[in-house]
């Protein structure tokens, strides 16, 4: 199994996540600076452009795999973080959704 990325983190990578090779705590954090950065661009009622909203759904899929695929049980602390992303990015597609100039994207 191979170790995190980022240097001096030494945490182990889930191989659901391994291409990223980042860990759990680090892939969430960049999964929610993604989030952070669309949800600004929604604040301000501009439209998320069609790749920022395929990296977040990207991401989804990749934690929702990570709730189902990983061997050993998430502890509650990381299981909470990967649904309050999932709640997150599930909110901006609905966001995206609404907009005229992405609905054939998101659809």
């Amino acid at each position: 199994m191979r170790v995190c990325g980022i240097p001096g983190c030494g945490r182990k990578v889930a191989l659901v996540i391994a291409e990223g090779g980042l860990c759990l705590t680090h892939f969430l954090d960049h999964a929610f600076d993604h989030a952070s950065a669309a949800l600004a661009y929604s604040r301000r009622s501009l439209p998320l452009d069609a790749s920022t909203l395929d990296c977040l759904l990207d991401d989804a899929n990749l934690a929702a795999q990570l709730l189902t695929e990983t061997p050993d049980p998430l502890e509650i602390a990381p299981r909470e973080r990967i649904l309050e992303f999932l709640l997150c990015v599930a909110n901006l597609h609905e966001y995206a959704a609404r907009l005229p100039a992405l609905s054939a994207h998101v659809n």
